[in-house]
């Protein structure tokens, strides 16, 4: 809102009023005095040019009104023989006195309008939020607002007439900044914005963003630059300090991606965010996780009251930690320790969680296979006291039953019942024989072998077998030569074979290729089976684990116990066309890699 300039005094300026008020008097007494002599009148015209000096537009008009008074009194106290001379001269003289007046008057009103509006302007600029500095063509100060002044901490006559460069610029930016007015100076463009540092009474410094326009004269040449600043110190360092917030929380989340799996999740469990990690471990993309939620990777592992506390837990606000055992999309299990983080709104309800991971996988294996070897030492101890104690007594009573045998008629009702003991006990004979093999294996013989002749005379062996009349097997594939030996391995492939011919209920085709890349021997097995459940699969290698009616449970442990001592693998999975797929993986030797 603009304020209207109050109405000036009727006496500005009482000295010179004082001074008017004499000389109209002394020009009225002179013309009485000299009443013959023509041209008294017009001096009373210097008198009103002495209203440009008042500050009261109106003394003008006064001095010109008493003028006006004193000519009439002079007319009527002159002679009437020189009343018509002196009535024109009169006239005149009143014309150019009043005609004086009024342009006064006029020029008063111009320079008081300009005055307000400069004030006007000036109250403006002193308002303004920004600072305005104004400079000449060599770079002194010709303008300068109270915010600038605020700024600089200095008095507006402290500032003016100044070299702004010089004093207000540090010297390091000094004629860099001199360059720019110098460009602006001779109406370059591409400097109308740009920030640099100012230097303040106290010797401090702040950033200022300057928008800068060329000022120009009468003539249209360039007569310095207006620029106005904003202090932009404190949101500038704001930004630093926000990028450097962002860039810890940057460096923070890169170090947590790098080490732990994490989730965002939420109130309702629906997958926010993941992390490379959580891809890479549950072999999802992130669209597929994305607005899912975790039974997506759930093994079935865990009851339903694990998951009814540890969502009892976190809806409380409370922190979760547990281990829990997930299923990723290609089927394989993997362990994870978990911690589940809620964040909690104003009202300290969670509005989303975080679930922090850890791959515990490997060290759940060494722990398996650390009990394991654990059951195989006392096992082997077992083994040891069983092939002394019971596997000798087996083959006497085996041996007694057969010469009682011999001795019997051959129409004797008895033979049969023998018969069927000496199976009996070779059928127990056999599992001492898987238990001890398994238990104490024998270190390997290793020699050169070919793989797939091995893998042919292994199927001969297999098709004696007359509750297998119905499978038959195909073999294809290279004929690589590895370091093995080759009587173990026969007994692996054996029992690999067996157990597909078994699955598929002894009939269907076996389908069996060996290849070699990268200085590996590869042998898959693949049935046209059903293939295998799941909670079948996690369990293939558990000793005692069968599904078979009978069975030890002994020949895939056996088996991959037998390859590991070779140096190489054996691995067990759902074929993705239906049946299983066993994967046989043994190392070349160096001089045959490929």
């Amino acid at each position: 809102m603009t304020t209207r300039p109050s109405r000036p005094p009727l006496v500005a300026d009482p000295g010179l009023t004082l001074v008017a008020g004499l000389l109209t008097a002394l020009i009225f007494i002179v013309g009485l005095e000299v009443p013959l002599v023509i041209g008294t009148e017009p001096l009373y015209v210097i008198v009103v040019l002495l209203g440009l000096r008042a500050r009261d537009r109106r003394l003008s008009l006064w001095v010109a009104a008493v003028a006006t008074l004193c000519i009439s009194v002079h007319l009527l106290l002159s002679p009437l023989v020189e009343f018509a001379l002196l009535f024109i001269n009169g006239w005149l003289s009143t014309m150019v006195i009043w005609t004086t007046a009024i342009l006064v008057r006029q020029y008063k009103q111009a320079e008081q309008k300009a005055e307000a509006s400069a004030l006007e302007a000036q109250r403006y600029l002193d308002v303004a939020g920004t600072m305005l500095v104004a400079l000449d063509t060599a770079g002194t100060v010709v303008m300068i607002n109270r915010q600038g002044c605020a700024v600089l901490g200095c008095d507006e006559q402290e500032i003016l007439g100044t070299n702004w460069f010089d004093r207000f610029v540090p010297e390091r930016q000094r004629e860099r900044l001199k360059a720019v007015h110098l460009q602006l100076k001779a109406a370059q463009p591409g400097v109308e914005y740009f920030e640099n540092p100012i230097v303040t009474r106290n010797g401090g410094e702040r950033l200022i963003a300057w928008h800068n326009t060329v000022l120009r004269g009468e003539h249209g040449g360039v007569a310095g630059t207006l620029s106005s600043g904003t202090d932009i110190t404190e949101r500038r360092e704001a930004e630093w300090r926000l990028q450097a917030s962002m860039k810890d929380l940057a460096d923070l989340k890169y170090a947590l991606d790098q080490s732990a799996i994490v989730a965002v999740t939420d109130v309702g469990g629906r997958i926010k965010y993941v992390n490379d990690k959580f891809c890479e471990i549950s072999k999802y993309s992130r669209q597929e996780l994305i607005g899912k939620d975790h039974r997506l990777i759930n093994s079935r592992s865990h009851s339903k009251e694990f998951f009814r506390e540890l969502w009892q837990v976190v809806s409380n606000g409370q922190i979760w930690r547990g281990e829990m055992r997930n299923r990723a999309k290609d089927g394989a299990i993997y362990w994870v320790d978990t911690t589940i983080v809620p964040f909690l709104d104003d009202r300290g309800k969670p509005y989303q969680y975080m679930a922090i991971h850890t791959d515990i996988t490997e060290r759940k294996r060494a722990g398996t296979k650390l009990r394991e070897q654990t059951t195989l030492a006392r096992l082997g101890e077992m083994a040891a006291i069983v092939a002394h104690e019971v596997k000798n007594p087996l083959a006497g009573i085996r041996g007694a039953l057969q010469i009682i045998g011999s001795r019997l008629p051959s129409d004797n009702r008895d033979r049969p019942i023998l018969k069927d003991i000496q199976e009996r006990l070779d059928a127990l004979n056999e599992l001492l024989e898987d238990l001890l093999l398994f238990a104490r294996p024998k270190e390997p013989r290793t020699a050169p072998a070919e793989v797939r002749p091995l893998i042919e005379t292994t199927v001969g062996l297999f098709k004696r077998d007359p509750g297998m009349a119905g499978v038959s097997v195909s073999v294809l594939g290279d004929r690589p030569t590895v370091l093995a030996d080759a009587e173990q391995l026969r007994r692996v492939f054996l029992n690999l074979i067996i157990n597909a011919g078994q699955a598929m209920d002894g009939h269907g085709v076996v389908h069996v290729v060996v290849s070699s890349k990268d200085g590996t021997c590869e042998i898959a097995v693949k049935d046209e089976g059903p293939g295998i459940p799941p909670e079948v699969l996690e369990r293939m290698f558990e000793p005692f684990f069968t599904t078979k009616h009978r069975g030890t449970g002994l020949g895939l442990p056996t088996a991959r116990r037998i390859v590991e001592r070779h140096g190489g693998t054996l691995q067990v999975n759902s074929s993705p066309g239906g049946g299983a797929l066993v994967l046989v993986s043994l190392p070349l030797p160096r001089q045959e890699t490929p």
